[in-house]
């Protein structure tokens, strides 16, 4: 049931900017799992495919949300029952660089 967009799910919709992370490790991250950036919910996962090494992750984030263009994926624990989600962030102890475009592939994994 988890592999279907939920309606009002944040970052869904016609309007939304699709992005695909390579990620060696997705642990136990589900489709509809939460974006988030700086700690803060912009969007979700979408659909998940094996490829070779790594897993590539689609991800739909709210339209007015700029992500940095030398943004890093990392899968993190949302709750102590075990939820997931994915951070995107700038990478640790450098400010954010550009503005990364809809429809971009290949935001890495820390």
């Amino acid at each position: 049931m988890n592999s279907l967009p939920l309606p009002g799910a944040v970052g869904r919709g016609p309007h939304a900017s699709v992005y695909h992370i390579e990620i060696a490790n997705i642990g136990t991250l589900e489709s509809n799992s939460p974006v988030m950036m700086a700690d803060v919910i912009v969007g979700s996962v979408g659909k998940m495919r094996v490829k070779r090494d790594h897993a590539d992750v689609e991800v739909s984030v709210k339209p007015d949300v700029e992500v940095p263009g030398n943004a890093v994926a990392a899968v993190g624990q949302t709750s102590l029952l075990g939820s997931m989600h994915v951070e995107l962030n700038p990478p640790l102890g450098q400010p954010p660089r550009g503005r990364l475009q809809p429809g971009a592939t290949g935001i890495e994994d820390r």
